[in-house]
């Protein structure tokens, strides 16, 4: 059965974040992430701490970790302290953090950086040394490590960062949409990364991040995602959290004909309705099965991360949608 995590946002007290990531835990989705952004104002460690001594399955993980917001050395070391608490139920996942940066007026980290962060922090995780300062300076290197360290991922958009993902990483989170299309391309692109680091593709552990709306009706969930939609369709497509994912001639390539309109109320319903289905899934508890399933049938996806933001983040109607819909649905695929 394709695996489901579920963001969850620190914008309610954590209390509150624990009791639906139980609730979580008890509908039998896989996993929870947890974001790190200057606006949430709680911090997603201490948080992922709290949800890991209330749960006894489900996998926590940082969705994502930047490394200017922490130092690689602390990430690694918070990371194994969480992998301490929960054994076998912890995945650190890493970004550049293109939209934390902008707020915080930090440089995004590049590709070779991203890289190098990477390769860093599993060095650490597997006890060996790792140098910040220069090769000239001293190193540093954990006084104990965990015989079996978590898994590190790194979050990709475009294909030099899905590339390098698969080079350097256990897995990669690509954010990108369920289209079919889109799931080839990035496959496409993190099989070549793999390859030419010498590692088999298929060792490559892939996970899905997409933009998640769940209601009771098609219409009301695709209302509420019109202008994350229409920001996609902007030119230049800079987008908060998503990148450069997407822009309008890779939604062209897959047949959706872009509007020319100057506000997100303007694009045609059924415009929307083919973003929508394009870049995430947004619907009912049906159609959103749907979406699903045609991902796991047609592009051999295994492993979603459904991203709600705003109103749908801990929301209860997806809860029980997924609840009462999706999950049975999956399981006999």
């Amino acid at each position: 059965m394709v695996k489901l995590d579920m963001r969850v946002g620190v914008d309610a007290p954590i209390p509150q974040v624990v009791e639906y990531i139980c609730a979580l835990e008890d509908a039998g989705l896989d996993g929870a992430g947890i974001p790190e952004h200057p606006e949430g104002g709680r911090d997603q460690i201490v948080a992922l701490t709290a949800a890991a001594l209330k749960t006894s399955r489900i996998t926590l993980w940082p969705a994502l970790a930047t490394p200017f917001a922490r130092h690689p050395a602390i990430i690694a070391g918070g990371i194994q302290t969480l992998a301490d608490l929960a054994p076998g139920r912890i995945r650190l996942c890493v970004g550049s953090g293109d939209s934390s940066s902008r707020y915080l007026g930090v440089r995004q980290q590049t590709v070779a950086e991203m890289r190098g962060v990477v390769r860093s922090i599993k060095g650490l995780l597997r006890g060996e040394e790792a140098k910040f300062a220069g090769e000239d300076k001293p190193g540093i290197k954990f006084s104990h490590v965990l015989e079996s360290p978590p898994p590190v991922f790194l979050a990709a958009d475009g294909p030099r960062m899905m590339e390098n993902a698969a080079a350097e990483a256990d897995g990669v989170l690509i954010r990108s949409g369920l289209h079919p299309a889109l799931i080839r391309k990035a496959k496409e692109n993190v099989r070549q990364g793999a390859l030419k680091a010498g590692k088999a593709p298929e060792s490559i552990k892939v996970i899905f991040a997409t933009q998640f709306v769940m209601a009771k009706t098609d219409k009301e969930a695709r209302e509420r995602a019109r202008a994350r939609c229409f920001s996609l369709i902007q030119r230049p497509a800079r987008t908060s959290g998503l990148g450069n994912a997407f822009q309008g001639p890779s939604l062209q390539e897959l047949g959706i004909e872009i509007p020319q309109v100057d506000k997100a109320a303007d694009i045609p319903d059924s415009v929307l309705a083919e973003i929508c289905d394009a870049t995430g899934i947004v619907g009912s508890p049906e159609h959103c099965l749907e979406i699903i399933t045609r991902a796991v049938k047609t592009g051999g996806v295994e492993h979603i991360f459904c991203t709600g933001y705003g109103v749908d983040n801990m929301s209860q109607v997806a809860l029980e949608g997924l609840r009462r819909v999706v999950l049975p649905g999956l399981r006999s695929l």
